[in-house]
């Protein structure tokens, strides 16, 4: 799945991004998402897969993968999020929604231990 990825000062296309997880504040990974860009709108929607959500609207990291581009991890992107249920669930598999705009894009920004390394 084709996703791109734009800030006010870059331009990204991930062309085989399948997955993407979201961060809560306190880097913890919150949910893993399938990451779907409407081709006809270009808004992207990241469906999540845990049930235990609820309607919201945060800011937060959201790391795509794209194993052909970045061979060691992913793609950090700070992000506005927001989630609501699925419309589509049961049709669906995912219950959750999120709308997704990309904010800031961190390609060089890495995980360890529980801290953001730049």
């Amino acid at each position: 799945m084709m996703i791109e990825l734009e800030d006010p000062d870059r331009h990204l296309r991930l062309h085989h991004c399948t997955m993407c997880l979201i961060y809560k504040k306190n880097l913890d990974i919150l949910t893993q998402a399938r990451p779907v860009m409407d081709p006809e709108t270009g808004r992207l929607r990241l469906y999540c897969e845990h049930y235990d959500l609820k309607d919201v609207r945060l800011r937060t990291l959201v790391e795509f993968f794209d194993p052909v581009l970045r061979k060691r991890g992913g793609i950090f992107c700070l992000c506005s999020l927001l989630i609501r249920r699925n419309p589509d669930f049961p049709h669906t598999m995912e219950p959750w929604i999120a709308e997704c705009r990309v904010l800031r894009i961190h390609e060089n920004m890495l995980l360890e231990g529980g801290r953001v390394r730049e």
